[in-house]
């Protein structure tokens, strides 16, 4: 009886993804900082959002109850 760990099978190939020319190339510098920008972009939207909500618009949404 194998263990449930075992990784090779009688079914299993590996796979060597080197010879597969779309995981083999490189991504484009410019697209990975873009995704960087993009998400640095998200957080500050979202700590603006939290200044505005807990610190400028407190008094409206202490109103409201």
């Amino acid at each position: 009886m194998r263990g449930a760990g075992s990784t090779r099978g009688a079914g299993v190939r590996s796979v060597n993804y080197a010879t597969s020319p779309l995981l083999a190339s490189r991504t484009p510098p410019w697209r990975s900082r873009f995704v960087v920008l993009l998400v640095a972009g998200a957080f500050a939207l979202l700590l603006g959002r939290a200044v505005y909500v807990q610190i400028v618009a407190a008094p409206f949404y202490q109103a409201q109850g």
